[in-house]
């Protein structure tokens, strides 16, 4: 079974969704997020945090990161649609509060502030697009 397939399937609950998608459960080392950060194979902005949005390829990686957590979304979106799961900082460091639905987004100078669930619909709020 694929890694997607496997993702998709094998995970109800989006804390452990998310975990596998970042590689933190079982083999899978990297996740299918953190892998397709690596795929160049060599030394590349992909690898580096800060940069990675520096290379083209980032953005159509992150696609396919919310094409497949819409298509998990879209197969319980009764219990899924809104769920979300994580600290304030990253990885909780430094340890902070869960995130809410009503948090604030701060997108710095790539945009402006957004409510959490503002943005969990790809068919909802600003957005309007689905993955065929």
């Amino acid at each position: 079974m694929s890694s997607v397939t496997q993702l998709l399937l094998g995970q109800t609950d989006i804390q452990y969704f998310q975990a596998e998608m970042q590689g933190f459960v079982g083999d899978n080392t990297l996740g299918i997020h953190g892998a397709g950060h690596w795929l160049g194979g060599g030394p590349s902005q992909m690898q580096d945090f800060h940069s990675s949005p520096n290379d083209p390829i980032f953005f159509l990686h992150h696609a396919m990161v919310d094409r497949v957590w819409a298509i998990w979304q879209a197969l319980d979106s009764e219990s899924r649609q809104n769920a979300i799961y994580g600290t304030e900082t990253l990885n909780n460091s430094p340890p902070s509060r869960e995130k809410e639905l009503t948090d604030s987004i701060a997108f710095g100078f790539a945009g402006q502030n957004e409510i959490f669930a503002d943005l969990m619909d790809t068919m909802g709020g600003k957005f309007c697009y689905r993955y065929e």
